[in-house]
């Protein structure tokens, strides 16, 4: 499984349930503050983010745009989870350390099944998501895992989809953190 297109209803569903079961942690202070566009160059910043082709990228811009994704992609040291507000709104990365304590953390929990499965079922029929989603998002989160590949929640570039939660290949321009 490399990417999964995602509603709101689905995120909502996946995100609660994820709180109930501890695999999410709050947001922390130490988080990076979100990078200043260079004045008089604003719009090649956002456009740099968005790895627009045609955007003269220079060293500024590429400083920026590194600093950028490095905020996007912040976790704590020693994450216990992913952070929530990595399930918020679109553009963040869930790292590999995420990945994995989130999922060791629902393992721990995979213990007394009953409750996780309890939990999706509760959590999905409330977001009217179907509970299918769950286990492709934990797929998701295994594969990336395994294959130390950090997930981004990607806007979709079309009408449909909340987001699209999606393996981060090392060559995408998102991967300069």
């Amino acid at each position: 499984m490399q990417a999964i297109a995602l509603t709101n209803s689905d995120v909502s569903a996946i995100a609660t349930t994820m709180h109930d079961l501890g695999m999410l942690i709050p947001t922390s202070e130490n988080m990076p503050e979100q990078p200043k566009p260079i004045p008089g160059r604003e719009t090649d910043c956002d456009l740099a983010v968005l790895g627009m082709p045609f955007v003269n990228v220079d060293e500024a811009i590429s400083a920026y745009r590194s600093a950028f994704w490095t905020r996007q992609a912040w976790h704590p040291q020693n994450p216990t989870g992913i952070g929530w507000h990595k399930l918020v709104s679109a553009g963040w990365i869930i790292g590999v350390p995420e990945a994995a304590a989130a999922l060791c953390t629902l393992d721990h929990a995979n213990a007394d099944g009953t409750r996780v499965a309890g939990r999706v079922q509760e959590r999905f029929a409330e977001w009217k998501a179907k509970p299918e989603i769950w286990d492709a998002w934990i797929a998701l989160l295994r594969h990336a895992a395994e294959a130390e590949q950090p997930v981004v929640m990607s806007t979709p570039d079309y009408e449909g989809p909340w987001a699209i939660a999606e393996l981060l290949d090392a060559d995408d321009y998102r991967a300069c953190a």
